[in-house]
């Protein structure tokens, strides 16, 4: 009954309603805030179920740590590349922004390699995911003006080039109001915080929370994210703000990997997640953010699970090739090519070309074409053009 939204019991039996709104609020488990949701004082539960919940999120995280560090490194590098362009994918398409892995994965190959590109308008979203990813962003949020500074690199461009009146206009977030539409009915949903003042106050006050290390950092980051919602501080690019928040703080506390799966299980349990807001946003719910503390851990936990039974396979994958691999006659420089190419299909990466496969067994690129030459006419491998280069990948036949 604890993590049952005080809202959906309101419907069922208002004297319970009562009775339990009560037991929360006063319990000396209870965190109070100094805002309130919807004019009633905010506060979090700290029940011993959510401790639990916790713990195996710590468990969790040992099990992705251990998996992740057998793996090949290039296996490892294909997977956090994956990783970080569908959570580059899924971050914008939660907001119905339309991209595509080729797109994501060219600005991020062009962004490494310091190559000059056309602008485009995520490409300062990829570059900011990249710094997290290459530990080049595991600064804490502060005040008011990091949350800006960062909304400004993250998304501020993109607001601009689709419409300049989403621009904040504030001092440092909105003047104005803004509503959250359904995207079917068009009837409003929230209304963010109002005036700008009050945005600063409590935005202050929730990240003053985010950064209390006396409480359990996954719960910081769930709150924080409840309410950076709540408040809704711009016009535009709220969301893809809210959730790089998050997982900047989840790579600072946990596997870095976690902070990449963020927005893939969001999409793939969005009911959960907006039915967690929608029920934490009602009047009824009387400021309770307990739920959605639970609704918030239990997606990391489905991440966590997911991550890890999906390395579970691939693993299960790559120990198939080696032992295919050890009953070939092959040279070593030819077993390495395929080695290579089967890392490459088994993490859905992209096909190689001769550069990559002379790097990957250290020869010279004479003396891979050889090897390529070798292996097309043993038909192990298939050769075609991509661009200007030709790329090389297993033949399945």
């Amino acid at each position: 009954m604890w993590n049952e939204s005080l809202y959906k019991i309101y419907f069922i039996d208002k004297t319970k309603f009562n009775d339990l709104y009560e037991k929360r609020f006063e319990s000396e488990n209870t965190y109070k805030f100094k805002f309130n949701v919807h004019n009633n004082p905010a506060f979090f539960f700290y029940h011993k179920d959510i401790l639990r919940m916790i713990s195996n999120i710590s468990f969790l995280d040992k099990k992705v740590t251990n998996i992740l560090n057998v793996l090949p490194a290039l296996a490892k590098t294909l997977y956090i590349k994956k990783s970080l362009i569908d959570e580059i994918l899924y971050t914008n398409e939660i907001e119905g922004i339309i991209s595509t892995r080729k797109e994501i994965s060219e600005i991020i190959d062009t962004i490494k390699n310091n190559e000059k590109s056309k602008p485009n308008k995520i490409q300062s979203l990829i570059n900011k995911y990249l710094m997290l990813m290459d530990n080049q962003h595991d600064v804490t949020i502060n005040n008011c003006n990091d949350v800006r500074a960062l909304y400004d690199e993250l998304v501020l461009d993109d607001i601009i080039a689709y419409d300049p009146k989403y621009k904040p206009d504030g001092v440092i977030f909105r003047a104005n109001s803004v509503q959250v539409l359904n995207e079917v009915s068009g009837k409003v949903m929230h209304e963010g915080v109002m005036p700008e003042a009050k945005i600063i106050d409590m935005m202050s006050n929730i990240i003053n929370f985010l950064n209390d290390e006396s409480v359990e950092p996954v719960i910081r980051i769930a709150i924080f994210h409840y309410i950076f919602s709540y408040i809704h501080p711009f016009y535009d690019g709220n969301g893809r703000t809210n959730r790089y928040i998050s997982s900047l703080y989840l790579k600072m506390t946990y596997n870095p990997i976690i902070a990449f799966r963020l927005s893939l299980t969001i999409k793939e349990n969005k009911k959960q997640y907006y039915d967690a807001f929608d029920h934490t946003n009602s009047k009824y719910n009387k400021g309770d953010i307990t739920t959605f503390v639970y609704e918030f851990i239990d997606i990391i936990v489905k991440a966590y699970e997911k991550t890890y039974d999906y390395l579970m396979i691939k693993q299960s994958e790559l120990n198939d090739a080696l032992n295919k691999l050890s009953d070939m006659e092959l040279t070593n420089q030819e077993r390495n090519t395929l080695w290579l190419l089967y890392q490459t299909e088994i993490f859905k990466g992209e096909k190689v070309n001769i550069k990559d496969i002379s790097t990957f067994i250290e020869a010279s690129e004479p003396t891979t074409r050889k090897v390529l030459i070798s292996l097309l006419n043993k038909k192990l491998i298939k050769e075609e053009k991509q661009a200007k280069y030709k790329v090389y990948s297993l033949d399945s036949n």
